[in-house]
């Protein structure tokens, strides 16, 4: 395979845990993984295009729900687009009031993480966690950007944090060659 999404979802379907249960019962919980998947590709590509922009870095980490849209609806800032995505986890995820204390602290709610849980963490956490106070390498090293758009999705934040937390990431985040500067 040449494509790096299609590489990913690949591997995932290898490991059921990944992709939720593989029998039919489990088709509609993979196409809510897949989802959550293609909102951070969304979230990667419209970074892209925002920040070829005059002024375009500003924008997309200064801009509110209700200055940042464009003439399509488009959500134009990091802002906009996490709470769209805190959105999606909310309607896709076990319902959980106190999340804060859950034993399921994955962004679908369940005991493991998904390919939805390592495309967030690896949009918004890597190289180590923002919130652990390293720097988020997708966003052009953003930190402070980053965090302040955090602030208002704690689902988003929480994914994050029990992702950070695995002992395999602990380890590769360790010792990863620093590719991002």
């Amino acid at each position: 395979l040449g494509q790096s999404h299609a590489i990913a979802r690949f591997v995932a379907n290898q490991h059921e845990s990944l992709m939720g249960n593989l029998d039919d019962a489990g088709a509609f919980e993979r196409s809510k993984i897949d989802a959550i998947y293609e909102n951070c590709r969304d979230i990667k590509s419209s970074w892209y295009r925002t920040k070829k922009k005059e002024d375009g870095k500003r924008i997309w980490f200064d801009c509110s729900m209700d200055t940042c849209y464009n003439a399509g609806d488009e959500p134009v800032s990091l802002k906009d687009h996490l709470d769209l995505l805190e959105k999606s986890l909310e309607m896709y995820g076990k319902k959980r009031p106190n999340s804060s204390s859950s034993s399921e602290p994955w962004c679908l709610g369940g005991s493991k993480p998904t390919l939805a849980d390592i495309a967030i963490y690896d949009m918004l956490g890597t190289p180590v966690s923002p919130i652990s106070g390293s720097t988020c390498s997708f966003f052009d090293g953003e930190r402070d950007g980053v965090l302040q758009a955090l602030k208002e999705v704690p689902r988003v934040r929480e994914c994050i944090e029990a992702f950070s937390e695995l002992e395999a990431v602990k380890r590769w985040e360790t010792k990863r060659p620093d590719t991002f500067t």
